[in-house]
């Protein structure tokens, strides 16, 4: 079977990618990571955390850890704002909540679309968490890869943390 060009894009792999916004800067992750996004409301400060770390919210009787994405890039923290989100995602099989300025949209582009990271630039900085970047609509948006954000470590102490809060809001 001889197929063309236009059909063999049609049989392209796709992907959709939850797409949102840190300090004027545009992001994507992909969407089965996501649970779902949420308003930035009620999280519960833990004392003795890393600066990264925002609290704990109680999502439906879950405690759910929540990291400020901007502070995690140091790019400053996001701020109490209407449109400010809480995207919560699944990582190492641990659920967390990833606050950011804003979200935007879910799109599906091309697997083909997606570049990866220039060597040069993976060998300037700590970009392991990059898996690539996509044009769209004009702009370039920088695809992560969250299960390079965090170490191992960081991820235990999360899931600490979130037990920790767990066991305090039960006695209570």
């Amino acid at each position: 079977m001889n197929i063309g060009n236009e059909e063999m894009l049609e049989f392209a792999e796709q992907r959709q990618i939850v797409m949102f916004e840190m300090a004027g800067e545009t992001y994507g992750i992909n969407l089965d990571i996501v649970q779902e996004v949420i308003y930035k409301t009620g999280i519960t400060m833990v004392p003795q955390t890393p600066d990264f770390m925002e609290g704990v919210i109680n999502l439906r009787g879950y405690v759910i850890p929540v990291v400020d994405l901007k502070k995690r890039f140091n790019l400053g923290a996001v701020e109490n704002t209407k449109s400010a989100r809480i995207i919560v995602v699944e990582v190492e099989d641990q659920i967390i909540g990833v606050a950011v300025d804003k979200v935007s949209e879910v799109i599906t582009i091309s697997e083909d679309s997606i570049e990866p990271p220039s060597p040069l630039l993976r060998g300037a900085i700590k970009a392991d968490y990059l898996a690539g970047f996509a044009e769209v609509s004009e702009e370039l948006v920088k695809i992560l890869n969250f299960s390079k954000i965090f170490s191992l470590q960081e991820i235990a102490g999360l899931r600490e943390i979130e037990n920790l809060a767990g066991d305090i809001s039960d006695a209570e």
